[in-house]
């Protein structure tokens, strides 16, 4: 992994193109290791001890593919645990010969490992994803990285909507960063978004912003962008929100990350001529 440069309105990689994707909407509706390289793998969930031989070759192939660079990378992007320190572009190519294997999901998942847990959520399928397997899941994230790339994953499933309403109450860092992740993921993949929801997301920033975590305070003001960019009949809403909220300053620990403003990131899509969904949602199948 190189330095890795965000973009506010585009959450980490859901993974490869071909990944069928479960929820057409968020609209309401029934809801259906080795620590840098060198210490014995931990569990991370009540999952079956994994040793199905795919999980077995995977693991070597991600361990193969870390490196020690990428390793000093993950560390100061606040990674922890056990990790291989294996690029995005690798993950991606990996996944997509997998392409979805939801059994080997849940295996990648509970060795706690992060480099498997990235690859988890390219190869889950969203459909299969229970509730409780999500909560359990998000109590796991402990960085933002895993963060962005778990809300991806969610912002798929017809899960979405229950965990967004559930997860952007917590008090937990990660878990509330995965919350509003869901909104920024869901929409910059054109996924229809019931407006009272938006609603709800947009006083809850305004009024918790500044006291919320360090990563769950960025995830809301990526979120706030993600809604003024992407939805015009929320642009002014989100616009003004943004200016009484004012700079959200962020600890980005050792690395070149920069704050972003969201009423000039609002603003510059909105001139950009970036894509909205209100007009037109992009329909999803299972």
């Amino acid at each position: 992994m190189t330095a890795r440069t965000r973009t506010p309105t585009k959450p980490a990689s859901a993974g490869p193109a071909s990944r069928p994707a479960a929820a057409a909407s968020l609209e309401p509706k029934p809801t259906p290791a080795v620590r840098n390289g060198s210490a014995p793998l931990s569990g991370g969930s009540t999952a079956a001890t994994p040793s199905s031989p795919i999980f077995k070759k995977t693991m070597s192939e991600l361990q193969r593919a870390g490196t020690a660079q990428n390793r000093k990378v993950y560390a100061r992007h606040g990674v922890k645990g056990t990790f291989f320190g294996v690029s995005f572009a690798t993950l991606r190519t990996i996944a997509k010969k997998i392409k979805v294997d939801h059994d080997l999901a849940r295996e990648l998942w509970a060795t706690g490992n992060h480099d498997a847990r990235m690859l988890a959520t390219m190869v889950a399928e969203p459909a299969a994803l229970t509730a409780s397997e999500l909560d359990q899941w998000v109590r796991q994230v402990d960085n933002y990285v895993l963060a962005d790339a778990f809300s991806t994953l969610v912002a798929r499933s017809p899960q979405a909507t229950s965990r967004i309403d559930r997860w952007t109450r917590s008090k937990r860092e990660f878990e509330r960063r995965c919350g509003f992740g869901i909104i920024s993921a869901a929409l910059k993949e054109g996924v229809s978004i019931f407006p009272a929801l938006l609603d709800a997301a947009i006083n809850q920033i305004e009024r918790e912003i500044h006291s919320s975590a360090n990563r769950a305070r960025e995830g809301m003001n990526h979120a706030l962008i993600a809604i003024g960019s992407f939805r015009d009949d929320f642009y002014d809403r989100a616009l003004n929100t943004a200016s009484r909220i004012g700079k959200v300053e962020i600890d980005h620990g050792e690395t070149g990350c920069k704050d972003f403003d969201a009423v000039e990131c609002i603003t510059k899509a909105r001139k950009g001529g970036r894509k909205s969904t209100t007009r037109k949602s992009r329909s999803r199948t299972g």
